[in-house]
């Protein structure tokens, strides 16, 4: 003896939750992209403060995968910049942006998952 389960507006549901791709995850890109500029200032050394204050961040928007997606960029634009991020024969590394990024991705993860989720909602109150 078996039993058949149908949920009403499904094969509708589906096809919506299909589109949630298009997530806008811009506001998503830019916050990190500040808090990784705000962490990197924070950790940089500072002598001059020539390469702290020079640190900057944009969202570019590029094409992957025929698709126009914002990625955001953190810059350290001072010439010597990347000696103290990762040292050389004289000097022990001082890294400031890489630490920056790692502390950003798990938020970075939870601000995206939270796009989603509400585009999930609001395609399931529709």
């Amino acid at each position: 003896m078996g039993f058949t389960v149908e949920i009403a507006g499904a094969d509708k549901l589906m096809s919506k939750l299909r589109n949630i791709e298009d997530v806008d995850l811009e506001p998503a890109v830019k916050v990190t992209a500040q808090a990784v500029n705000n962490k990197a200032f924070d950790l940089a050394r500072y002598d001059s403060g020539d390469m702290r204050n020079g640190i900057f961040n944009e969202v570019l928007h590029l094409v992957i995968g025929g698709k126009k997606t914002p990625v955001g960029r953190v810059v350290a634009p001072v010439e010597y910049s990347i000696w103290h991020e990762i040292g050389t024969s004289k000097m022990k590394a001082q890294p400031f942006m890489k630490p920056a990024l790692d502390e950003e991705k798990e938020p970075f993860n939870n601000r995206v998952k939270a796009l989603h989720r509400a585009a999930v909602s609001k395609i399931a109150k529709q």
